[in-house]
């Protein structure tokens, strides 16, 4: 179902949200591989799930894993830094860093053709998805 639409899962810690999001990376792994354009972006609430998922998704994919918080000084990157990145096929992130580098088009929202929201009960307010326009 996650691959034909946006889809929110709601299960118990322990109970394989994880895997699903593997099984999903895995099932676009072909359109995120160099030398695409294309990324999947993977937003986690805390730094310490920064490591923590992208060990996860190194350990169980072939895709390379940038990790990102801001205690690196993303906050300070310029498109020259944005644009080492471009190695990477999956960026692990705190959400506040994905919004300040879409902000500045470092990051381009159309590029992204997977994201994925670590624990999605930690967010608030409203979200406006601009592929559907279903509100969250």
């Amino acid at each position: 179902m996650a691959m034909k639409q946006n889809t929110i899962v709601f299960l118990e810690t322990g109970s394989g949200k994880t895997l699903i999001s593997i099984m999903l990376l895995r099932s676009y792994a072909h359109c995120l591989r160099k030398p695409s354009s294309l990324l999947a972006v993977f937003l986690v609430p805390t730094v310490v799930l920064v490591s923590q998922q992208a060990e996860v998704i190194e350990t169980h994919t072939d895709l390379k894993v940038g990790k990102f918080w801001g205690e690196m000084g993303v906050d300070f990157w310029n498109a020259a830094d944005w644009k080492k990145q471009q190695e990477f096929e999956v960026l692990v992130m705190t959400p506040q860093i994905l919004l300040n580098s879409s902000r500045h088009s470092f990051i381009k929202l159309e590029t992204i053709r997977v994201l994925i929201f670590d624990e999605c009960h930690h967010a608030r307010g409203r979200l406006l998805i601009p592929n559907d326009q279903t509100e969250l």
